[in-house]
């Protein structure tokens, strides 16, 4: 199941860098989209950090990844000025949808990642380039055997990019071609000048339809001497490859957490039904045995969760912009059980974080929700959430397993006597439909009163 995930995540990259050929890309974060964020302009790094989450260096000069937002040089736009192109190789960057490429910096360096294809054929490989300080620029893209960078070059192409006017000149693309073995492993590495920017690299097969495993952990070339094998230092990324119990922040190059259900899950979001009672709070104006309102208590962990995966599905696919999570509550009855069903209680509530080039920001309906005191003791109420995005329809990050979540409550007072009418418990059910209850909890008229749900049975493992 993690294994289907994270084949979803990657196959995301490979669409959305505009590829040569409509073929899925064995390389990894083709266009650099994909890291934790960064300023507009020059972002100097230190080797192999996830600035460039999926490639490497051979320690030369520093990289630096470049944030553009197109053309342009009125606020909110900047003028990145004439050392580089103001737009990547996509042409898409503007001044709400800023764009990445590599750049060296002061100097040379070798960039390059492995892939291991599962088929086996022809492929095109290659990437775009553009020249820097409108000077003249040269590499070479090569595409190696094995697994470290000293392996034999299998084939090599050069690249060539004459001066001219580095901010407005088009990219240019530079291709080869060879056949490769599937099961094998590969290096695509590129050389670069100081001259030289890179963006978009693609190794595409002419037919095969197969979305390759995510890099692998092992790095042979730290192994040996503790940095990069030539001189180059910084920690390793380390791309899993796609088992459970991966770390996958790294993969996504986001602190995307644990779903307390699914474990950590890039084409989810982190949320399930497990994390309703910890966003929301009772609130009773009098007493445990008055009616009640539900508050939201716009948890700060939730908005750093959340604004995390918002920052990796937009680096994924640039049209996502917003995620809504629409709470709606239920009324189901009073039985010894709850209901499947029931009409609505109170208005439909909406938590929104929009990502914007500055970072992803909340904003919460109704003041925190649910305002009078629409909810009764002694009565279930079922909370739904719904997940909801601004991109376009069947994204596979919001596949419908991943979009709603419901959590079953009761406050009850029932068998609570004389002085004990600020005291209450928490009801709730597990995954057999058994109510478990809490112990008693002590009510302050007026203060969100915190849930600690009782311990209730595992819930099996359920596919999404």
């Amino acid at each position: 199941m993690p294994h289907l995930k994270l084949r979803c995540a990657l196959l995301a990259s490979a669409l959305i860098s505009t590829p040569a050929l409509a073929q899925t890309n064995q390389i990894y974060n083709p266009g650099f989209e994909m890291g934790p964020p960064i300023s507009l302009g020059n972002n100097f790094i230190a080797s192999n950090t996830s600035h460039a989450v999926g490639w490497f260096d051979s320690g030369g000069s520093m990289p630096n990844v470049v944030k553009v937002d197109g053309p342009g040089d009125t606020a909110p736009c900047q003028d990145y000025g004439s050392n580089g192109p103001e737009n990547d190789a996509s042409g898409l960057a503007t001044c709400n949808n800023p764009r990445h490429y590599l750049d060296i910096t002061s100097g040379s360096n070798t960039v390059y990642q492995r892939f291991t294809p599962k088929c086996k054929g022809e492929v095109t490989f290659g990437a775009s380039f553009s020249s820097r300080a409108n000077s003249r620029g040269f590499g070479a893209i090569n595409i190696r055997s094995g697994n470290v960078i000293t392996a034999p070059i299998l084939s090599s192409t050069n690249v060539t990019v004459p001066g001219g006017i580095s901010k407005t000149d088009p990219w240019r693309q530079t291709t080869g071609s060879i056949v490769l073995q599937a099961g094998q492993t590969y290096i695509f590495e590129v050389d670069m000048d100081n001259q030289l920017n890179m963006d978009d690299a693609f190794v595409y097969f002419s037919d095969c339809d197969e979305v390759p495993d995510l890099p692998d952990v092992e790095n042979p070339d730290w192994e040996e001497s503790g940095n990069n094998g030539t001189g180059g230092g910084g920690g390793d990324p380390i791309l899993d490859d796609a088992y459970a119990n991966d770390d996958i922040q790294y993969e996504i190059a986001y602190p995307v957490p644990d779903d307390p259900i699914e474990g950590p899950s890039p084409c989810c979001a982190p949320w399930s039904e497990q994390d309703i009672p910890t966003a929301l709070m009772p609130v009773f104006p009098t007493d445990a045995a008055s009616p009640y309102t539900m508050q939201y208590m716009n948890p700060a962990s939730l908005n750093a969760q959340m604004g995390a995966y918002l920052n990796y599905v937009h680096a994924m696919d640039p049209t996502i912009t917003q995620i809504s999570m629409q709470w709606q509550a239920l009324d189901l009855g009073t039985g010894v059980t709850p209901n499947n069903a029931g009409p609505i209680a109170g208005s439909a509530q909406t938590v929104t974080w929009t990502w914007t080039p500055n970072g992803v920001q909340s904003s919460i309906t109704g003041g925190g929700f649910w305002t009078g005191t629409p909810f009764q003791v002694n009565r279930w109420y079922g909370y739904v959430t719904k997940l909801m995005h601004n991109g376009p329809q069947n994204s596979i990050y919001f596949d419908e397993d991943c979009l709603n979540n419901s959590w079953k409550f009761r406050w009850s007072s029932q068998g609570m006597r004389g002085r004990t009418r600020n005291v209450g418990q928490f009801e709730t059910v597990d995954a057999q439909g058994k109510v478990v209850r809490s112990t008693r909890m002590s009510v302050r008229p007026g203060q969100p009163l915190s849930l600690n749900p009782p311990q209730t049975r595992a819930r099996p493992m359920q596919r999404r």
